[in-house]
């Protein structure tokens, strides 16, 4: 019932948090279209492990974890589970890892 009411507003013009005119075909509108203008300091190229997955196209997040694992992607370990990877960072290490065509350096 919650859900409908919210979804309701968001179709009647939005809430505060959010911009831009909602579309039903867009289902990650209040995610994408946040306004970070209220919080100016929180960092926003830090991903939690399933931002990862879905940046790096991976099957699941257990890819993520093995990617730990083997130390293939640098992350940052805040708490006790509290692990975020900065999006330039993980873009550099992923780039050792191209293979370049015949013939080039």
């Amino acid at each position: 019932m919650g859900s409908v009411k919210i979804r309701a507003a968001i179709a009647e013009g939005g809430s505060p948090l959010c911009r831009g005119t909602y579309q039903p075909s867009n289902r990650f509108f209040l995610v994408s279209s946040l306004n970070t203008n209220l919080a100016p300091n929180i960092p926003t190229d830090l991903l939690t492990k399933k931002q990862l997955k879905i940046r790096l196209n991976l099957p699941s997040e257990r890819m993520v974890e093995e990617m730990m694992k083997k130390r293939m992607i640098p992350f940052l370990k805040l708490g006790h589970r509290t692990i975020r990877f900065e999006w330039s960072k993980v873009q550099e290490a992923i780039a050792k890892f191209e293979h370049k065509a015949v013939g080039q350096k």
